[in-house]
């Protein structure tokens, strides 16, 4: 223990040195808290802006009848022969309905804490696919290996990674048992 004499001000006694006791172990904890505390904030806004920009990109998909990831993934420069199957007439409706409702229960799941880690593990999957019709190795779209869908990816393993102490919910509350 570190002992200080501090000095205190009292509008009746004036100034005096007080003898105050700090406790290191204490201190130690305080600030392991403090940053245990910007950390959980961090990762709960990451959850929100993430859950957030994904149902917004699926709704905006969901209410625009005309869209279709047709010309997106028919220009495909990696995986073409993949993409090529997926731009078919007869799977491309199939892989519309699941990019839209994807990206759309992605960001609720992240929204509401519910199925973080799954929806996390989807939303890789789903960046991945977005990412490898644009590579044209080292450079993709606007970018050299590196893209947002990659920077995307890297948040959702941060949420995978701290999700269970960090996030927040219905599914925190769920995990509690409240």
């Amino acid at each position: 223990m570190l002992h200080f004499l501090i000095p205190l001000r009292s509008k009746e006694m004036g100034t005096y040195p007080q003898k105050r006791t700090f406790d290191i172990k204490n201190e130690e904890k305080i600030i392991k808290r403090t940053f245990m505390s910007g950390k959980k904030i961090s990762v709960v806004l990451l959850q929100i802006g993430l859950g957030w920009l994904l149902f917004y990109s699926g709704i905006t998909k969901i209410l625009d009848p005309s869209w279709t990831s047709k010309g997106y993934i028919e220009n495909a420069k990696t995986f073409s022969g993949l993409y090529d199957f997926f731009a078919s007439p007869s799977i491309l409706p199939i892989v519309d309905l699941l990019n839209e409702w994807g990206l759309t229960i992605i960001g609720i799941a992240l929204l509401t804490g519910l199925f973080i880690r799954w929806a996390s593990i989807a939303g890789i999957l789903i960046m991945l696919l977005y990412y490898f019709p644009i590579l044209e190795f080292p450079h993709v779209g606007h970018g050299y290996i590196v893209d947002e869908h990659i920077i995307y990816s890297i948040a959702f393993l941060v949420l995978i990674k701290f999700h269970k102490g960090f996030g927040y919910g219905i599914g925190k509350l769920i995990q509690r048992g409240e």
